[in-house]
């Protein structure tokens, strides 16, 4: 069973604007995000506040209500971070 993905004209929770985001770049070679990168997306676009915390949680949410989310580290030792992508169909 799929996800169905509604996009609201404008998304009134970090939730609904991290799927209206990662839905939009799906199409483009994936759209690597980092969580700071997601963060001032949904600022600047939505007028969403929201921390790292809830930004990653939101993310898992995501993933349990069967979308395809990668992760991925980049940079070394202590300068690592993660970036997030939604995988080609979306959905499980």
């Amino acid at each position: 069973m799929q996800a169905e993905l509604k996009l609201e004209p404008k998304p009134t929770s970090v939730l609904l604007g991290l799927q209206r985001i990662m839905a939009e770049y799906q199409g483009h070679d994936g759209g690597w995000w980092t969580l700071w990168g997601l963060q001032d997306e949904l600022y600047h676009r939505f007028g969403l506040h929201a921390s790292e915390a809830a930004t990653s949680a939101r993310l898992r949410d995501l993933r349990k209500v069967g979308w395809k989310v990668e992760r991925r580290t980049i940079g070394q030792g202590t300068s690592r971070a993660c970036e997030y992508r939604l995988r080609t169909g979306g959905t499980a």
